[in-house]
Formats: structure tokens, sequence, C-alpha cells
């Protein structure tokens, strides 16, 4: 309720409105099945949750209110899932009213443009896994991941302040952090050869448990719950290879 009064506040003295549409009731809660054709990439926009299972069929169910929910479009355009909220009203929604539910037998990347929070249900283990936070393809990209993971290389770019919590392990990791805030939670995410690229403020927490390389140029830290045999970690400006056994 505070948001909505807020928010009138703000567009009463901007001389905007808002349409009827965006402040209605979501309705009741309803679960629509979309019919899916194999694909391998999602692609997720504001104002949908996204729940990711590995199974061995391709599914795809919307959770929304009755109101909205024929507002929420899945489309399966080259090789990839595109999820969006087509209302422009999510704004103004209860946080995480929308989510999305998918299965597949493989995935190898997972784009967020989207503002709230990519979990898995279960463990993936998608032999490759990309996961991307970038303030590309009209969207945010601040909603933050929580997955658990036991794969062969996973991926992690982000150029904003989507944190990663991540479990499990992997034969290696590639997490590169070009800008902004974003964080890495991998202290229980256990991989042979991790490789680094930090340009974030804030920190990635890593257990890496052959290698560990890469090059730091911003403030935050490369925190290692590690010793691994070979490092080879270049320092560039303020930020540190901190190890915290």
């Amino acid at each position: 309720m505070k948001r909505i009064i807020a928010l009138f506040s703000i567009l009463i003295f901007s001389g905007c409105s808002i349409s009827g549409d965006c402040v209605q009731s979501a309705g009741n809660v309803e679960v629509r099945q979309i019919a899916a054709t194999p694909f391998q990439k999602i692609m997720v926009f504001p104002g949908i949750s996204l729940v990711v299972k590995q199974d061995s069929d391709y599914q795809v169910s919307i959770r929304a209110g009755s109101n909205f929910i024929g507002d929420i479009e899945a489309k399966i355009e080259n090789n990839m899932l595109i999820l969006r909220d087509n209302s422009g009203c999510n704004w103004v929604r209860d946080y995480g009213n929308t989510v999305v539910y998918v299965t597949a037998p493989d995935l190898v990347e997972i784009y967020s443009n989207t503002d709230r929070a990519i979990t898995s249900d279960g463990t993936l283990t998608f032999p490759i896994l990309r996961l991307y936070a970038m303030d590309v393809f009209g969207g945010v990209g601040t909603g933050d991941f929580h997955l658990d993971v036991n794969n062969q290389q996973l991926v992690v770019e982000s150029n904003n302040i989507a944190a990663f919590y991540i479990t499990g392990q992997s034969g290696q990791l590639l997490l590169h952090f070009y800008d902004d805030l974003g964080r890495f939670e991998g202290a229980n995410f256990l991989v042979n050869d991790i490789e680094v690229f930090q340009r974030s403020s804030n920190d990635m927490i890593v257990h890496p448990l052959e290698s560990l390389s890469g090059d730091i140029y911003s403030t935050g830290n490369v925190i290692s719950k590690t010793h691994p045999p070979t490092v080879n970690v270049n320092q560039h400006y303020t930020g540190h290879l901190i190890y915290d056994f």
C-alpha cells in the first residue's frame, strides 16, 4: 500500500496518470501451461521470476493473477525461450507475483533482464551453463540467481548489481564482472579451476580446488575459501585476493 501511495504522489506532481489496468487487483492466482518446443536458451524480462528444473521433457507454466496472466508472453524463437510481461504494469505490482516454471533436459544459457529472482528446483547438471545479468536487450538484469549446479563448466557474466548464490560443484568457473556492485557467493560451490575478471565494487567468494587465476581491476575483492596449488591473480587496483579458510 505504501508503495502504491508513493507512486500516486509522484505521478500527481509530475502531471502523469496511471492506467486503470495497472491498479486493478491481480485476481486469483492461476497456473497456465504453455506448449513448448525444444529450446536451449532462456531470456527473462522485468517483472517475472524464473524457476528452472532439469527433466526429460520441455515444460513451461506461468503462475500469475487471473487479471494479468494473459499479459505474460512465453515464446520460442531461434532456440530461445523468451519470457515477457507485456502489461507494462509490473512496477506497481507486489514483488514476486508472476513466476514462470521451466523444465528442460538441457540448457546452455540464461539471460536475466529481470529484477526478480532466478532459482533452480533441484540440481542442474547441464554440462555447460552460461549465466548473463547484463544491462542489454531492454531490461535491467538486477535479479539474483540462486542455483545448485553440478556440471563441467559454469560461465557467469554481469555488469550490474545482481548477486549469484551458487552451490554444488563444477570442473571450471569463468567468472567475469565488468562493472557495478555484482556479488558472487560461491563458498559452497567447489570448482577445480576458476578464472576471474573482477571489475565490480563488491566481492567474489570462490572455492577453487586446483587453480585460481585472473585479474582484479576495481575495489571488489576475490575471497578464496582455499589456497589451491596454482594461483595466478593480478591485482591492478585496490581490490585484493584474500584467503579466508
